[in-house]
């Protein structure tokens, strides 16, 4: 549900203070369903979706801390 309501949000506000915050928890859930699942497919879109939080937001300070958890779980 959250990712749903992440994508809905985005488009209504793409302009948002908050989107920082949601692609930062977008990946966040990602990581969780492939703990959950275990499935080197839910894996390689948690990674992913943790790159694209760091590309799209290099000098948030959740960019550091989630470059380290991706050097750790890699």
């Amino acid at each position: 549900v959250f990712l749903q309501t992440a994508v809905w949000f985005n488009e209504k506000f793409p302009d948002s203070e908050y989107n920082e915050i949601i692609d930062f928890m977008k990946a966040d859930i990602r990581w969780r369903m492939y703990e959950e699942s275990k499935n080197l497919k839910d894996f390689g879109t948690a990674i992913q979706a943790y790159r694209e939080a760091i590309q799209k937001n290099p000098n948030s300070s959740m960019s550091e801390r989630t470059s380290l958890q991706i050097a750790i779980r890699l």
